[in-house]
């Protein structure tokens, strides 16, 4: 495996302890503490590796996700837009998932409420981004012991069954401690755990609870794995990065990333702030199939929106929707990360 592989999962368990001992001392991490830690440690020990933080004051038009560039100039670029979110100190649930956030129309004006992993889905569509979820994991052994069984490490161990492509010290208790999962996972799990193969093994008191965390434990990786390189090579390539990807979103290794899939997942460049922050210059000029595509990504956010108007998921400040306001607009990013991966050719 990859170096970032092995640095990754060492920022993981690192990660795990750290929320172990903050609990025990009555000042358990928050997810914007967890992620500076968790980025710093990166950006010291991956050459390439460029992180810019939005300040509090830039709150009104920048939301906590990050927006994650990794490619090389002589590849090319993905995209992926993270939402983190942590356990619950003391609870068995992630408990901030699915919760309401404002949408704002141009005058700055509250419009409507919509799911914070909605919003990250339409974000992620507007901008030809691919949308994850990080999870910041740590907790004492028994506390998802139910019925006489850890249905933790029941969740762990029947993931790394499944996914027998990656050796087993890849799936230590420690990697857990920053956890990735497809949002759309998210939030298919949401409206309905029950589809979890975890659960016809939950206790009734537990079956219909959508935040447990078992659930998502199921359906998520260490992040570690998305730098897996494909037949032990290092350094790993944007195409590797992009096959983990895509085995994450399909969930079967089997499922062969074509040339044509992987150019449609890709960049050929990353975006100016990306550029700029990694490079110091931007890209003048856009290519005619860029533009098509960036239009291409408006009209598939705007589908997506319309194909949750009608459901329960998306009401106004008023809980009324008034067919006639506009779209939402997009929103900015907490952190920007650019991991250029052939730092080299500089």
């Amino acid at each position: 495996m990859s170096e970032i592989f092995h640095l990754m999962n060492s920022i993981a368990r690192s990660s795990w302890e750290t929320m172990v001992q903050g609990v025990k001392l009555g000042i358990g991490p928050g997810e914007e503490t967890l992620t500076d830690i968790n980025l710093i440690r990166l950006h010291e020990g991956i050459r390439g590796f460029h992180v810019q933080k939005f300040t509090k004051s830039d709150e009104s038009k920048n939301g906590a996700d990050w927006e994650w560039w990794i490619g090389s100039e002589e590849e090319r670029w993905l995209q992926l837009r993270i939402q983190a979110k942590r356990v619950s100190h003391t609870g068995i649930d992630y408990d901030q998932i699915g919760h309401l956030v404002n949408v704002r129309d141009g005058n700055g004006d509250v419009t409507s409420r919509i799911r914070q992993f909605d919003r990250l889905i339409y974000e992620s569509k507007a901008s030809g981004a691919i949308p994850f979820h990080v999870f910041f994991n740590g907790w004492e052994r028994d506390r998802f012991m139910h019925s006489r069984r850890y249905f933790d490490s029941m969740a762990m161990t029947r993931r790394a069954a499944n996914r027998p492509f990656y050796p087993l010290d890849a799936w230590d208790s420690g990697n857990w401690g920053c956890t990735i999962c497809p949002t759309e996972s998210v939030k298919t799990l949401f409206e309905d755990p029950t589809i979890s193969e975890l659960s016809s093994y939950i206790p009734d008191s537990l079956r219909s609870t959508n935040k447990y965390v078992p659930y998502y434990l199921g359906s998520s990786s260490p992040w570690s794995h998305i730098f897996g390189a494909q037949r032990g090579r290092d350094p790993v390539t944007v195409r590797d990065v992009a096959e983990n990807i895509y085995t994450l979103l399909s969930g079967n290794r089997g499922h062969q990333l074509s040339d044509g899939r992987f150019e449609e997942m890709t960049h050929s460049v990353p975006s100016d702030e990306a550029a700029k922050l990694a490079f110091g210059y931007t890209y003048m000029e856009k290519s005619m199939a860029t533009l098509e595509r960036q239009k291409a990504n408006r009209v598939a956010a705007e589908d997506y929106l319309n194909s949750i108007r009608d459901s329960n998921l998306f009401a106004d400040a008023n809980n009324e929707y008034n067919a006639g306001q506009p779209l939402i607009n997009t929103q900015g990013v907490g952190y920007r990360i650019v991991l250029d991966l052939n730092p080299s050719v500089q």
